[in-house]
């Protein structure tokens, strides 16, 4: 007999049906082998790899289980029949091959990022491994980023929150660790604009994954030693990607107050934010002002640069207007081929941004310039490669 109640089994060296039966007498020797074969869609082999191994096994006429014979650990085995073996029923104990899988589960539906099984890394859903049933197959959800998400592991499907765990399967089923994403600012570039004396205007970058929808701006002041507790000072839709502080102007004097902000994407499938990531710059309280004082009515000046600079491969070009009008922004090459036109539009007289992506172009100097009504400026920029 077999184990698993049916398939092929050796007799006598006579290859037999499951729960064959045969007349011995006492003394005599059965010869029982066990085959290798395919049943109820697993494989079933004679395992001795050391962990849960096959053996030979024996029940008796009367009894409700099946009991091992001891050191019957062979795959051919001969049985000597004894005076109380009227009935007894022999049979090989196979095991099947498992075949799991693995994969990773994001907020969203996505399985895809990478998973390492048995210390090796694979893409997610790997494909399926065979593993003799009951023997040990080890995984590790692994820290990820995906499209500008950090991913840390929350836990497997059996609710277990350790990263790394060695699985036992029993059956061919799919193993799945589960994720929390928060959005990351390794792009954001913030960055203040460079005119002094005149309200602190905050610049990023946007966030490439589309479900930031939203980014919080942050505050918080070190005033004669003493530091504020953060507060949030503004929530801004995606599509922005500037913002002026009307309470603070910018200065480089040591002696005023430390200033530090920072803007936080939201990411809107998970309802997260980004772990807080603060720039600190000087600035100086500005006095209080109508509530109705909007950004036109600020003492706006003309201004225009780059952040990063040198960059690769792109940089977030500020400028302020302090007239409304229509505004042109180009770039050129060091003999005056024009690169790309970045703006050609009316705007009013307030803080923007623009960026610039040089990812097809040489490294080398850049020029670019503005016109807005009597604002006429030239700066440098350097693509270092």
């Amino acid at each position: 007999m077999n184990s698993f109640v049916g398939g092929l089994i050796n007799v006598d060296n006579q290859q037999r049906p499951h729960g064959y039966t045969i007349n011995k007498l006492k003394n005599e020797v059965l010869q029982a082998g066990a085959i290798d074969q395919n049943f109820d869609g697993y494989n079933r082999v004679w395992n001795q790899s050391g962990i849960n191994n096959s053996i030979w096994q024996r029940k008796q006429m009367g009894q409700n289980q099946f009991i091992d014979l001891t050191g019957a650990t062979t795959r051919n085995y001969n049985y000597t029949v004894g005076l109380s073996d009227n009935g007894v029923q022999i049979q090989a104990a196979l095991r099947k091959i498992c075949k799991p899988n693995f994969q990773n589960s994001f907020v969203g539906g996505s399985d895809g990022g990478v998973i390492k099984v048995n210390n090796t890394q694979y893409n997610s859903p790997t494909t399926q491994f065979d593993v003799v049933e009951l023997n040990p197959i080890s995984a590790t959800a692994l820290y990820q980023v995906i499209n500008e998400i950090g991913y840390s592991f929350h836990h497997w499907d059996d609710n277990s929150t350790t990263a790394t765990k060695t699985f036992n399967p029993n059956s061919t089923q799919t193993y799945t660790a589960y994720y929390t994403g928060i959005p990351l600012t390794t792009n954001r570039a913030l960055h203040t604009g460079t005119v002094y004396n005149q309200p602190i205007v905050l610049y990023w970058n946007e966030h490439p994954n589309t479900n930031i929808t939203q980014y919080q701006i942050w505050r918080r002041v070190k005033h004669n030693g003493v530091m504020s507790d953060p507060q949030i000072i503004a929530t801004v839709n995606r599509g922005t990607t500037s913002y002026v502080d009307g309470e603070y102007n910018l200065t480089r004097n040591y002696s005023n107050d430390l200033l530090y902000y920072d803007v936080r994407p939201y990411y809107s499938t998970e309802n997260t934010y980004s772990d807080p990531n603060w720039l600190a710059v000087y600035g100086v309280l500005m006095p209080k002002t109508s509530d109705s004082t909007s950004v036109s009515e600020m003492k706006l000046e003309n201004s225009l640069s780059n952040f990063p600079n040198p960059f690769n491969p792109s940089t977030n070009i500020s400028y302020s207007i302090k007239e409304s009008g229509r505004v042109n922004i180009k770039v050129f090459d060091l003999i005056g081929q024009e690169i790309v036109e970045l703006v050609n539009e009316e705007k009013e007289a307030g803080y923007y941004s623009v960026s610039f992506d040089a990812s097809r172009l040489p490294s080398g100097i850049y020029i670019y310039t503005i016109n807005a009504s009597n604002f006429v400026q030239t700066r440098k920029m350097l693509l270092m490669k």
